[in-house]
């Protein structure tokens, strides 16, 4: 018995690696956008405008991938695809980004004269 694989299984991996990588840039933007704002203490009013701009950049991020790997269309494989990116970063890489970002804000903390909390004797 001899497995040949079709080209329609062919594309098909073809558009999930494609959409695969959309969801893994999708987090990687967005976790690179939130360390930015918290990094550079922006204010609330400010987040707003650049949570729109992220939005508008992303969708045309994601659309491009979309384009490149299935000219557009939507199937369930790739959908499926994208949001296993997107696990695969949360559940893999996130803690990454956000531990460096939590010492980078208790650093902060700590060089603006704040001192250290003592545990009860």
């Amino acid at each position: 018995m001899s497995f040949a694989l079709t080209d329609l299984i062919k594309e098909q991996g073809y558009q999930c690696l494609i959409l695969f990588g959309a969801g893994v840039a999708f987090m990687i933007v967005w976790q690179l956008c939130s360390l930015a704002v918290n990094t550079l203490k922006i204010q609330k009013w400010m987040r707003i405008p650049l949570e729109i701009v992220f939005w508008i950049i992303t969708t045309f991020m994601v659309s491009e991938f979309l384009y490149y790997g299935t000219y557009g269309s939507f199937a369930i494989h790739t959908i499926v695809a994208f949001a296993a990116g997107v696990f695969l970063w949360k559940k893999c890489f996130y803690g990454i980004i956000s531990q460096y970002q939590e010492k980078r804000m208790q650093g902060e903390g700590e060089s603006h004269g704040e001192e250290k909390q003592k545990p009860p004797v």
